[in-house]
């Protein structure tokens, strides 16, 4: 009987939208399990610092890179109509240089120029059939164990938000026979093909280095 790494991924907004984008600027349904690996990436580099990151988290992240995403359990979702928002563009400094000689900013260095139009385009979790706002990643087990299953629970923990800063989420990991995952509710995903059968994005050996160096960078 073959046992599964369960990564569970649980929206906390009452009404949860997702805002993830795949290539092209279009919307990401369902989080692909790179954007997942990115996620855990991310929290275990909070958790465990330099050296702690070094020695505790990168070996668990780097077996995690080679394991295949046998399957993703999702909600249901409706893709919401796209709209734009005017976005700060982090250029403050601007008009402050100004302010502090007792000036007023004129244009283009007013606060009022200094946004970005951004596109809003998330995909909205629907409520039913009593199906949890969870997103599951379903790895097989290789002998049925899992030997950095700590380390990535506890990463897996860490991990306060999947797509946008406002997707908010919970993570959780744990170790399912084959049982217990047949049981599981949700809509099924191949992790190869999305609704359009587009391939999902996913880790590969070297995605770790990578997004370190770009970290770095």
């Amino acid at each position: 009987m073959t046992s599964f790494l369960c990564i569970t991924i649980h929206f906390l907004d009452p009404s949860p939208v997702y805002h993830g984008k795949r290539d092209g600027g279009e919307p990401e349904w369902p989080p692909s399990p790179l954007r997942l690996f990115q996620a855990l990436v991310d929290s275990a580099a909070s958790r465990w610092r330099e050296v702690q990151f070094q020695t505790i988290a990168k070996p668990s992240l780097k077996w995690l890179e080679h394991q295949n995403c046998h399957m993703i359990l999702t909600p249901e979702i409706k893709v919401c109509i796209p709209f734009r928002i005017a976005v700060p563009n982090n250029d403050m400094d601007s008009p402050g240089g100004v302010w502090a000689r007792g000036l007023e900013p004129v244009k283009p260095h007013r606060p009022m120029d200094l946004r970005t139009m951004k596109v809003v385009h998330g995909s909205r979790v629907v409520d039913r059939n009593s199906v949890p706002s969870k997103v599951l990643y379903l790895f097989p087990l290789s002998n049925d164990t899992c030997p950095h299953f700590e380390t990535l629970r506890e990463a897996a923990r860490s991990v306060t938000h999947l797509g946008w800063g406002i997707d908010m989420v919970a993570g959780n990991a744990e170790l399912l026979n084959e049982a217990a995952t047949a049981e599981l509710k949700g809509e099924v995903w191949q992790p190869t093909k999305d609704s359009n059968g587009t391939a999902l994005r996913v880790p590969i050996v070297g995605t770790l280095d990578a997004l370190i160096s770009k970290h770095q960078a």
